[in-house]
């Protein structure tokens, strides 16, 4: 999944996560700041990474929480340029294994259901 730390429904897709995970369904982030590289939101989503709890630092940023700024390597440009070039122009964006892309906010519930697992 594509996501953005200050978009909404990303915030929203957040917090099912426990619930897709429930139903069988693997969530992995990938960073992609809407706002592009060098703005506050991207710089945000590189604290996250660089966080000694990068979980907790996620989940503190999706509720809106300041995160302490932090710099380390990180793939974060990586994972923004890749979003961009696999077709990824809002956030949520989930890519599935067979390369479909589910495009914008879809409840845990109607995902499952749409992959056939309700």
């Amino acid at each position: 999944m594509f996501t953005d730390i200050d978009c909404p429904y990303c915030r929203k897709l957040h917090d099912e996560v426990p619930r897709l995970n429930e139903l069988g369904i693997t969530v992995n982030y990938y960073g992609f700041p809407r706002s592009g590289p060098n703005t506050p939101s991207f710089r945000k989503y590189i604290s996250v990474w660089c966080s000694d709890d990068p979980q907790a630092a996620m989940n503190a940023a999706k509720q809106g929480r300041s995160v302490d700024d932090q710099s380390c390597e990180n793939p974060v440009r990586e994972q923004f340029e890749l979003g961009s070039r696999v077709g990824v122009t809002g956030t949520p964006a989930i890519v599935l294994e067979d390369g479909n892309m589910v495009r914008g906010y879809v409840p845990s519930e109607k995902l499952a259901e749409g992959l056939g697992l309700l």
